[in-house]
């Protein structure tokens, strides 16, 4: 299956997802940002509308600059297609972007694949039957480049 995504303003890989809390469920654009490992971010004020409980203990979560900040956790359940998981949340409050992370990919069996125009998820029994087939038509000895390609 595969579930098509969009850019948004800034050029950022985004795709919609549902977060379900006792106060209801919200969708979000989010990003999808393979530098976060955990499985979802949202902006601290975020716990207002899905009335989300915190975990007693706060994640230590190291930033792309390597600093190190305490943020919130709530678990609830994210719908993605036509799963749905349980999911812990990072609560930031120096941010307003949403994230989703490779966490987010692995638990619901995504890879995922951006072009210059489009960004898609695609489950993994799809994926694994497109690498195959482009394994099958690489020439033999050299399956780590495009087939037909060869340095010359």
């Amino acid at each position: 299956m595969l579930f098509v995504g969009a850019f948004d303003q800034d050029g950022n890989a985004t795709v919609r997802v549902r977060i379900n809390g006792a106060g209801g469920s919200v969708d979000y654009t989010a990003i999808v940002d393979t530098g976060f490992t955990g499985f979802i971010a949202l902006p601290m004020a975020e716990i207002v509308p899905l009335k989300l409980t915190t975990n007693p203990a706060a994640a230590n979560i190291m930033l792309g600059n390597g600093e190190i900040i305490a943020n919130l956790v709530a678990e609830a359940t994210a719908t993605f297609g036509d799963q749905t998981k349980d999911v812990s949340i990072v609560l930031d409050e120096t941010s307003n972007d949403n994230l989703v992370g490779t966490a987010f990919l692995r638990a619901f069996n995504l890879a995922f694949v951006f072009i210059d125009t489009v960004t898609v998820l695609v489950d993994k029994e799809t994926a694994l039957e497109i690498v195959a087939k482009w394994m099958e038509a690489a020439p033999p000895g050299l399956p780590n480049i495009t087939p037909g390609v060869h340095d010359e």
